[in-house]
């Protein structure tokens, strides 16, 4: 059975693999969907999440990971219906309900492990 913490997980590693799939082509790409500088820094924000996700005790929600707006970013500036855009936004928001419903506890960690 997959719980929502897998979910979560694994739409974090899509979105992570697309944005790395976005700076291995950025150079040879004549169309950029966004600066590197960019890109980059959503790379960092997802890898954060995941790290957070992991390793970090659920029941401790930093105030940075309550409401991150990539999405917000991606909404506004992206390609509409960027494939890359997609993954980064799911993943976001797949990331905040999690983290909500362990604040409130509709979920608990046990029924997560």
């Amino acid at each position: 059975m997959t719980t929502q913490f897998d979910k979560v997980r694994l739409k974090l590693g899509w979105a992570i693999a697309g944005i790395n799939d976005e700076l291995g082509r950025y150079d040879a790409r004549e169309v950029k969907i966004a600066p590197r500088k960019q890109l980059e820094s959503i790379h960092e924000k997802l890898r954060e999440m995941l790290t957070h996700l992991v390793e970090v005790n659920d029941s401790e929600i930093p105030k940075p990971f309550r409401v991150i707006g990539l999405w917000h970013l991606i909404v506004d500036t992206w390609p509409l219906n960027h494939p890359t855009g997609t993954l980064i936004v799911e993943a976001e928001l797949a990331f905040e309900n999690h983290l909500k419903k362990l604040a409130t506890g509709s979920v608990s960690k046990k029924e997560e492990e």
